[in-house]
């Protein structure tokens, strides 16, 4: 019985061995390790002042340990940069940083059994402090301009107001020394003439212009500051302006101001200019040509004198300050009587006051004088041209 179970337990085990295949090999498991990125940056400026980022980047593993020789990728639309790391897992790039642009972003991109990763690269917010000098200098500036423009305009304005507070506060102190001293005899507290001296062409002031009476020309009243302005008592007879260089011209008449001082002004005619009113007088059918304007002095003495005498006219309105010859006297006169005639519609300056005009101007400076050479010869006499 025990030899037959053997043989069936036997068979049954064959079919079973026959079926069996070899073993399979083991299955591989592999292990990829989490990394982590991270960046640093600060902003710099080179010598052309262009903006740029100085980035430090490291890149280590789960467990803090660094990896090294890896590629690192920062990318941005429209630009791209690359980077190894170091055995410290560390690594620096430049990267330019514009205003207003995306920021960067570094990536790695993996490798054996790391994992990808990515980090954003911080940009440091620049204080809006930073940038307040664009805005406020600009208005710091005009802010100036207008302050300055201001003073200047104020200071025109109140100009005239300043200098007639001035002569108020002369006129105050005058009478009150008049008061502690005495009234002199032939004026009246408070009648004063406040004037000015313009020359009648120009309208600049004259200074240095004295008024005398007529009857005591060597008695001057008053005589006008650096602005042409004089102040005249009030109770006076005739009265002359005279100025070196300048006609005399008597003082009209005027009647005084409800606040008991009268303020106009008096234009003086320089020599010089007398000369060329005189030349300009009407005389002859001639007149001026026909469309030419303006004339020189030459061209319009040529046309009523010789060579000789137009030239000498010419000279007497631009020569420097010096006498008279007899050939000058001697144009003036005729000048003068050719304006003088008795149907002339205004009053042409007199020879004797021009010619007195001319000699009353001031001398001019001396010529320098050489330690070697002594005086300086002048040079020779230009030539007038028309």
């Amino acid at each position: 019985m025990l030899p037959r179970l053997c043989a069936w337990f036997a068979l049954w085990l064959m079919p079973t061995a026959a079926g069996a295949t070899p073993a399979s090999p083991p299955a591989t498991v592999r292990v990829w390790a989490t990394t982590r990125l991270e960046a640093a940056s600060r902003e710099v400026a080179d010598e052309a002042g262009a903006r740029w980022l100085e980035v430090e980047g490291r890149l280590a593993s789960e467990l803090g340990e660094p990896i090294a020789a890896a590629e690192l990728r920062f990318d941005r639309p429209g630009g791209s940069e690359r980077c190894s790391t170091d055995p410290a897992g560390r690594c620096r790039v430049r990267l330019r940083a514009p205003p207003g642009d995306p920021p960067w972003v570094a990536h790695f991109d993996g490798g054996e059994r790391l994992r990808p990763c990515a980090a954003p690269v911080p940009t440091t917010a620049r204080p809006p402090a930073a940038n307040a000098w664009a805005v406020f200098l600009p208005l710091f500036l005009l802010g100036s301009a207008a302050l300055a423009a201001l003073a200047v305009f104020g200071a025109r304005r109140l100009r005239p107001l300043w200098r007639r507070w001035q002569a108020a506060w002369r006129r105050r102190g005058a009478a009150t020394r008049r008061s502690a001293c005495g009234q002199p005899a032939g004026r009246t507290p408070g009648r004063e003439r406040r004037i000015r001296v313009l020359d009648a062409l120009r309208f600049r002031p004259v200074a240095g212009a004295r008024f005398v009476p007529v009857a005591e020309p060597d008695a001057p009243l008053a005589a006008t500051d650096g602005d042409g302005w004089a102040e005249l008592p009030g109770e006076t007879g005739g009265v002359v302006a005279q100025a070196p260089g300048y006609l005399p011209e008597a003082v009209p008449p005027l009647p005084t101001l409800p606040d008991g001082a009268a303020t106009d002004r008096l234009e003086l005619l320089r020599g010089r200019d007398a000369v060329m009113v005189l030349l300009e007088a009407p005389a002859g059918p001639e007149g001026r040509p026909a469309g030419v304007w303006p004339e020189s002095v030459l061209r319009i003495a040529r046309r009523v004198f010789p060579p000789n005498e137009a030239e000498r006219v010419a000279r007497l309105c631009y020569r420097r300050p010096g006498p008279t010859e007899p050939a000058d006297r001697q144009v003036i006169d005729t000048l003068a009587g050719r304006a003088g005639t008795p149907d002339a519609p205004i009053r042409y300056p007199s020879s004797p006051d021009v010619l007195v005009a001319l000699a009353s101007e001031h001398p001019p400076i001396a010529p320098r004088a050489d330690a070697t050479t002594g005086p300086v010869p002048p040079g020779p006499p230009r030539t007038l041209r028309g």
